[in-house]
């Protein structure tokens, strides 16, 4: 099996939890990760990369150990299950609004300049537009929990 063949290493982890996937109708995915829908009524995300995974999971440990799983209204998907030797994260299904996708996101202060934050703020915000309020708010809470969101972007934070 590949590495990064991320539907063989679902079908591994299905196997091994005694679940199915349904691997013919992804419910995302993107350059990290793709992301179904399990018989148990939760998602199974296949990450491609041992970085982004192990990044990805340290922030769901740390909502599940803080609790946290709804955040200035926006649901969190709960961690179900995890394989670290596969890059398999299981949550549960949210629906909007809801904040998804914490492979970008980092557990301390990215060390960068003021000018890159600055840039990355103003792109961010006319990406929102009118809604940009709401998403930085949820991206402030997110850094007093400990977690720096850095991609929230239409297909990650969801409003309606």
């Amino acid at each position: 099996m590949s590495a990064s063949d991320p539907e063989a290493r679902v079908q591994e982890y299905a196997a091994i939890e005694q679940i199915d996937v349904d691997t013919a109708h992804p419910l995302g995915y993107g350059q990290d990760g793709v992301v179904w829908k399990t018989s148990r009524s939760s998602a199974v995300k296949a990450l491609e990369r041992s970085e982004t995974y192990f990044r990805e999971l340290g922030c769901y440990q740390l909502l599940k150990a803080k609790g946290i799983h709804n955040l200035e209204g926006f649901a969190i998907p709960r961690l179900v299950k995890f394989h670290s030797e596969l890059l398999i994260i299981e949550m549960d299904i949210v629906h909007p609004p809801f904040v998804v996708d914490f492979g970008k996101s980092h557990l301390s202060k990215p060390d960068y300049s003021e000018e890159a934050i600055q840039e990355w703020y103003n792109e961010h915000e006319e990406m929102w537009g009118d809604n940009w309020d709401n998403v930085w708010r949820l991206v402030r809470a997110l850094r007093a929990k400990g977690i720096y969101y850095m991609d929230p972007n239409p297909r990650n934070i969801r409003l309606e």
